[in-house]
């Protein structure tokens, strides 16, 4: 039986809702985390040590996690599941994901054996670091961060046979129990471990998140099983599609990893600057277009299955249009906000004013990209749903150039940390600017529409009234952030913040934009 489009339409906007939740109280315990680093280690050696050692297997984990083969293999397993509906007596889904699993086992395998047989080597390959203590730590560290590696890949492919069955709300509170078992780790055990207390508490938090959603997976009919017989055609499928795909999310972490490369040459405090700067601007990401994405990935996935043009265009421009209405004023907020939000958060204990100055100018050169980012990355999704994968890869090429190339000259500038945000904003823009046009010559039926440019035309005015009062107040309101992180100041920058959610709540209101909220009748 059929469902009716308001009804899908309305699973997806209760989707959407329960995964931004659960994402946001995420991205709140991961700013936690942060705060809880900078105020143990500082931002001296040992926090510049944490934050480029996760940042390895965080962008390995891009490729043969939710990154690369999820996009890979989510159009294929949402077949699969629907070849299953239709007969009773077939398992193809289970197969694909047997293989899968499979895969990811005969890559990580032989990496974690080479990285704990030369951890070193890697550490001094990938990072400029020269201190020995510093790489002595790094490589026992990447020994936790492997075997979480290898945790969260499998994680990643029950999380998406659960996301291809409408199961959001297991996977959205999943990353709540990591998270808490890292901050209970770097609470509780630091004093006596230091810093290898946050590799054990990722080990545990990685764990703890796998078995969470290992009991709806197999509730769903699935089993936790190994294939390595890759003759079958829905993984060959799958791997034609994953080449592609694994080359342009590998363009993406290589880019990232040579920023975080590039900012280990800067002077002390720069990586964690920069690591930190990326909480901040992943906490809207995160909570906006990771959510959206999530549940418009496997619908857009379907109407391609099922050869439904006009749903794929209303997933498009949903998708686009939601993006836009929530990191928007995000974005807006952040940027001039940023000292106050990293003053008021960060600025404890080992970690100084100067610290805090840089991360806040690291942040506000990050946000005038952040809505572009979320626009770039669902499109990308809609490249892998319609298995176009090419476009991704085009468009992935020329981000990384000009994020590289920007980033560069404006450190040869001495734009210090700042130059890592600027070098993102800028290639974000183009390369979105670059991707309609590869979406306009592919496939011009699927472009927005009319309609969906005025309701972004809607969305810019319904969010001037908050571009007007941040603006008022960065002109009355002096400095008061500055002796960082007290109570006091914590209570009055969630004020402000909820000053301005009430101001964007009301403005879309009375605009009429389409933000989520369910209209009465």
């Amino acid at each position: 039986m059929l469902e009716k489009p308001d009804s899908t339409h309305e699973k997806k906007r209760i989707s959407s809702l329960l995964l931004m939740l659960s994402t946001l109280v995420s991205r709140l315990l991961g700013i936690v985390r942060v705060r809880l680093i900078s105020a143990f280690f500082g931002a001296d050696g040992t926090a510049d040590v944490l934050n480029f050692t996760f940042s390895i297997p965080n962008n390995i984990r891009k490729l043969l996690a939710e990154g690369a083969l999820s996009s890979a293999f989510i159009p294929v397993l949402t077949k699969a599941v629907k070849q299953d509906e239709s007969s009773l007596e077939t398992s193809h889904a289970q197969h694909l994901l047997a293989r899968i699993l499979g895969f990811q086992a005969v890559v990580l395998i032989p990496l974690t054996i080479f990285v704990w047989i030369f951890p070193e080597s890697v550490i001094t390959f990938l990072s400029d670091f020269s201190d020995a203590h510093q790489i002595a730590m790094a490589s026992v560290l990447l020994k936790y961060f492997i075997i979480y590696l290898f945790i969260i890949s499998v994680t990643a492919v029950i999380q998406a046979a659960l996301n291809c069955r409408s199961i959001f709300h297991i996977s959205a509170l999943a990353p709540l129990i990591f998270s808490t078992t890292v901050i209970f780790s770097i609470i509780f055990l630091s004093s006596r471990f230091g810093a290898y207390a946050m590799g054990m508490g990722v080990l545990a938090g990685g764990f703890l998140q796998f078995f969470f959603q290992l009991a709806a997976y197999y509730k769903s009919g699935y089993r936790l099983s190994f294939s390595f017989q890759f003759a079958d055609p829905n993984f060959r499928v799958v791997l034609r599609t994953f080449i592609p795909v694994l080359l342009t999310s590998g363009i993406f972490a290589v880019t990232q990893q040579v920023s975080f490369y590039l900012a280990s040459r800067l002077p002390t405090g720069a990586v964690t600057a920069l690591s930190n700067a990326v909480v901040f601007w992943q906490m809207p990401f995160g909570v906006f277009y990771v959510s959206i994405a999530t549940v418009f990935f496997p619908a857009m996935s379907k109407d391609f299955q099922k050869n439904d043009v006009k749903g794929l265009q209303e997933n498009l421009e949903k998708g686009i249009g939601y993006i836009v209405v929530f990191l928007l004023p995000s974005a807006i907020i952040l940027f001039f906000l940023s000292r106050e939000v990293v003053f008021s958060i960060l600025l404890s204990g080992k970690f100084t004013e100067e610290n805090a100055k840089r991360t806040a100018d690291a942040l506000m050169a990050f946000m005038p990209g952040l809505v572009f980012a979320g626009l770039f990355n669902y499109v990308q999704r809609f490249f892998y749903s319609i298995q176009t994968v090419y476009n991704a890869v085009k468009a992935a090429i020329i981000y990384a150039i000009l994020d590289i190339s920007i980033t560069i000259l404006c450190i040869v500038m001495n734009f210090d940390v700042v130059s890592l945000g600027i070098g993102n904003s800028t290639a974000y823009i183009a390369a979105f600017i670059i991707q309609m046009h590869l979406v306009r010559k592919e496939l011009p039926g699927l472009l927005p529409g009319a309609a969906a440019f005025r309701n972004f035309l809607r969305v810019l005015a319904a969010n001037s009234p908050l571009v007007i009062l941040l603006i008022v107040y960065k002109y009355f309101a002096g400095v008061w952030y500055i002796t960082g992180s007290l109570l006091r100041n914590f209570l009055l920058l969630i004020i402000i913040g909820a000053v301005c959610g009430l101001t964007v709540f009301t403005s879309y209101r009375l605009f009429s934009v389409d933000f989520l909220y369910r209209k009465k009748a």
